[in-house]
């Protein structure tokens, strides 16, 4: 079968209707107001901000705002960055603030370090940046029973009925963004799922039931 590709980046201008701009300025207006939040829904700043504890242990595949934001709130993070450049930003932004509990590392191809992170041994996981299926997928079995996996800009690769209406969304007919997004669905069938939106970006939390199997 032959996927149909949807490009997020691709300029496309369909998705500029008043209701679109109407929660875009919602947005700017949020970040404004609260410019040391991670780019994430408030909904899912606002679920995070209720469940981390400072005794959790947290690995994310992409690096920002949310560095800071969840090292102050967890006791450790794996944070991985591709870009060298932005990597050193956010050390020195971290180093700023004396956050001592960041593992920061800059990787291109973030599944590889993904991949040595031992099993059953994260609270939660935030997956971001590139190679996105192939992260979440290795987070399938890395992150604890009871625990989290955080996927950001989800209406990009996985489909959900209704469609979303933030740009770039897939719809059922869509299918997946990938044979490996594909699996990820396979091995999560059973877990809960939250997917927040807020017009512009949706973020979607995936659950690891207590009895899970890897």
């Amino acid at each position: 079968m032959i996927r149909r590709s949807l490009n997020p980046f691709k300029r496309n201008y369909q998705h500029m209707t008043p209701r679109y701009v109407a929660s875009r300025i919602n947005v700017a207006i949020d970040h404004r107001l609260k410019p040391d939040d991670p780019w994430l829904t408030r909904d899912a700043i606002d679920f995070l901000d209720q469940w981390l504890r400072p005794t959790d242990i947290f690995a994310e595949f992409g690096s920002g705002r949310s560095t800071i934001w969840i090292a102050q709130r967890v006791r450790s993070l794996l944070s991985v960055e591709p870009d060298p450049n932005w990597h050193s930003i956010i050390s020195s932004r971290l180093a700023a603030r004396h956050l001592n509990n960041v593992d920061y590392r800059v990787k291109f191809e973030s599944y590889e370090i993904a991949s040595e992170i031992e099993n059953n041994s994260l609270d939660a996981a935030l997956v971001d940046g590139k190679f996105r299926d192939q992260v979440a997928l290795e987070m399938v079995s890395k992150v604890k029973l009871g625990g989290i996996i955080t996927i950001d800009n989800v209406n990009w690769f996985l489909p959900r009925d209704p469609k979303p209406t933030s740009p770039g969304s897939r719809s059922i007919a869509d299918g997946t963004a990938s044979k490996v997004w594909d699996e990820f669905i396979a091995r999560t069938a059973n877990w809960r799922v939250y997917w927040t939106t807020n017009g512009v970006n949706d973020t979607a939390f995936f659950f690891k039931p207590a009895d899970a199997v890897d």
